[in-house]
């Protein structure tokens, strides 16, 4: 099963709707969580089915909306309204890495010896860019993670990661 279809079983278990639509109603271009009167509903721009890995990447982040952020984000009136929508879009991306990146998974691609990083998000069927923010997630919580017994992925100098192999 795909990340994609993975991500559609969630949203019907969490009785959310995904529809696509030709155009998003004025706020956004991409794609929309609302939650209203009992309806849940994420509305995808139809151009997403012309990128499989970039349709899945936002329908994880508008889940990401659902698990962890609540109220109107859209229309910001103040400086404050804007920091709160900036940590609402950042928990629902940080959502979207953990559940697109899972550390098994990064894992088990990173045992593989890929020799960079575009291999990696080829291997995890993510972009480079959700990668990064991967890894930048990771950093918060770990210096290293411990590949095999003598390969470590260092994440202490984010933004530089780096395969440390110990002789």
């Amino acid at each position: 099963m795909t990340k994609f279809e993975q991500l559609l079983d969630l949203a019907e278990k969490e009785n959310i709707i995904v529809k696509f639509v030709d155009e998003i109603p004025e706020y956004r271009s991409e794609a929309l969580y609302v939650a209203r009167h009992g309806i849940r509903m994420i509305l995808l721009a139809n151009f997403l089915k012309d990128n499989m890995i970039h349709m899945t990447e936002v329908l994880a982040e508008e889940l990401g909306h659902h698990f962890t952020s609540a109220g109107n984000n859209i229309n910001p009136t103040n400086y404050f309204d804007k920091l709160t929508i900036a940590k609402c879009e950042n928990k629902a991306l940080r959502w979207a890495c953990n559940f697109l990146v899972p550390i098994d998974e990064l894992m088990v691609a990173l045992k593989k010896n890929l020799s960079n990083i575009h291999e990696l998000s080829d291997e995890l069927s993510v972009s480079k860019d959700i990668l990064l923010q991967s890894f930048y997630y990771l950093s918060l919580n770990y210096d290293y993670l411990h590949i095999t017994d003598n390969r470590y992925l260092i994440l202490s100098n984010y933004p530089n990661v780096y395969i440390y192999n110990k002789f």
